[in-house]
């Protein structure tokens, strides 16, 4: 449903708005639109979102620059393990997912099992920056959560990767979760 007056749910925004408000809601002094403008006038390099670390460098005007860390735990593989099979359980995400697109709405199929891709609350966020001025609302801090959150846009499954799973492992432990649970008449390779 689109339009005006229509009602907006998760699924409707980017994931970069998401983890942007996701962000402003633990209240450390940054709000998305400052994030935004953070992002927009300083120049983030080597953005390297690996499994529970992102790391990047914000040079300055003198030849310098800072190192920014940005810390998530990943899931472990009982909560990777819940988190597939809520995957594999929901058709229209399996299906979104064997199609090689990252599920819009997989935020809410995972929140029924309990799991978030996004940071949960302000703790599981852990950021640290060289520069000497650092604080939580550091702009160098809020110029890299803004790099990162226009890389969930155009790679959705660096949320998933940041989390501790790549993209073919994750369709791969789909697919396992969706064969062990198909009816006997079902092939699940068919869906894949």
């Amino acid at each position: 449903m689109s339009g005006p007056g229509a009602a907006r749910g998760p699924a409707d925004d980017p994931w970069s708005a998401r983890f942007l408000e996701r962000v402003e809601s633990f209240g450390a002094g940054l709000t998305a639109d400052g994030i935004r403008q953070a992002a927009a006038a300083a120049r983030v390099d080597g953005l390297d979102i690996g499994p529970g670390t992102v790391r990047a460098r914000v040079p300055d005007s003198a030849g310098g620059g800072h190192e920014v860390w940005i810390e998530l735990p990943v899931f472990d593989r009982l909560r990777w393990t819940r988190a597939e099979q809520a995957i594999a359980a929901d058709e229209e995400a399996r299906e979104q997912l064997f199609d090689g697109e990252f599920p819009e709405r997989l935020d809410a199929v995972l929140a029924r099992a309990g799991l978030s891709l996004l940071p949960a609350r302000d703790r599981d966020l852990l950021a640290e920056c060289s520069c000497p001025q650092w604080s939580p609302d550091c702009r160098h801090l809020a110029a890299v959560l803004g790099a990162l959150a226009a890389a969930f846009d155009a790679d959705p499954f660096l949320l998933a990767a940041w989390r501790g799973r790549d993209r073919g492992r994750l369709l791969r432990h789909v697919r396992e979760a969706h064969a062990a649970t198909a009816g006997p008449g079902e092939d699940p390779a068919v869906a894949a």
